[in-house]
């Protein structure tokens, strides 16, 4: 009995396991790391020279959706003798938050749509002060390439936090009563076979000795 429930068990897991990873081949967490790492970078030298327009969207678009950009450089560029700049601060907003990326940087990929998050400290020192809680990047697919669409809060990662552990504690459920039902329909057939084989040697028996 405990062997079947074993190995149900085991089907169970390696089922989920595979609809997991089917989930995610849009988009892995290597990617998103990549994709958050760079639009770092594109920010940053923005910082370095002065560039007109043009060469501030053209440098910005592999990395960012129109929305996120217009958001970012409404923020932070700065006009300065007929180009465009923009300027340190320790209130950066839009800019992609400071990650460790180690073990404590999350990755969560949802209804199509790639979470880059961790959690931190407060922080008052260093080029970007935090508060204590998570940040967070939304990374979507914009004309066939993924882009970092928002910079979310510590409200909106609780959320999709919460949202995950309730589903996940839904599908576990399912799970269980799925396996529960299987296991009780195979029982008896268990039991069914050599019931059925030692019927057949009765018989057999009676014939030999009639």
């Amino acid at each position: 009995m405990k062997k079947i429930a074993a190995a149900f068990i085991f089907i169970v897991v390696i089922f989920s396991s595979t609809q997991f990873t089917f989930a995610n081949e849009g988009l892995t967490k290597g990617q998103a790391i990549s994709i958050v790492k760079d639009t770092f970078r594109v920010q940053v030298s923005l910082s370095e020279e002065l560039r007109t327009m043009e060469e501030v969207f053209e440098l910005l678009k592999p990395y960012m959706t129109s929305d996120y950009r217009s958001k970012f450089l409404e923020e932070n560029l700065v006009y300065i003798d007929g180009k465009y700049q923009t300027l340190g601060s320790d209130f950066a907003p839009y800019y992609i938050p400071f990650f460790h990326y180690n073990n404590e940087t999350k990755f969560m990929f949802k209804d199509g749509v790639g979470y880059v998050y961790e959690k931190v400290d407060a922080s008052s020192e260093g080029p970007v002060r935090y508060q204590d809680g998570y940040m967070g990047v939304e990374i979507i697919k914009d004309n066939g390439e993924w882009k970092v669409h928002n910079i979310l809060r510590n409200e909106d990662i609780e959320s999709l936090i919460d949202k995950e552990i309730s589903n996940a504690s839904v599908t576990l459920d399912v799970a269980q009563v799925k396996l529960s039902e299987k296991i009780t329909s195979f029982i008896p057939s268990i039991f069914y076979i050599p019931i059925y084989h030692a019927s057949l040697l009765m018989g057999q028996a009676q014939r030999l000795l009639a």
